[in-house]
């Protein structure tokens, strides 16, 4: 566009010559590219909504998150919290994690 005369442009006296094959694939290629862009955002945008709106599956008044540290072997310690908390009528199941939940 710069490469054109104004003066002439608007008079009608350039003759635009046909764009290559090349050009018009990469534009039609960008024009693509960008549609799916937008698409796959507006798909994941729906996704995170989703998982933010989804409930959990648990009462989070009904959880105790106890972290053990790097002292004690996870592995023990959880199998020694779940022989001593069998026991207890109130307590409805005990599980393990290797972080603190809601820590990451």
């Amino acid at each position: 566009m710069t490469r054109f005369n104004a003066v002439e442009v608007l008079k009608g006296k350039v003759k635009m010559s046909r764009p290559g094959l090349l050009r018009n694939s990469l534009i039609v290629t960008q024009f693509t590219i960008a549609c799916l862009l937008i698409v796959c955002t507006m798909i994941v945008r729906q996704q995170i909504s989703y998982l933010q709106q989804k409930p959990m599956g648990l009462d989070k008044e009904q959880v105790i998150s106890i972290p053990v540290g790097n002292e004690l072997n996870g592995a023990e310690t959880l199998k020694a919290m779940r022989d001593r908390l069998a026991n207890q009528p109130n307590i409805t199941a005990v599980s393990g994690s290797g972080v603190n939940i809601g820590a990451g």
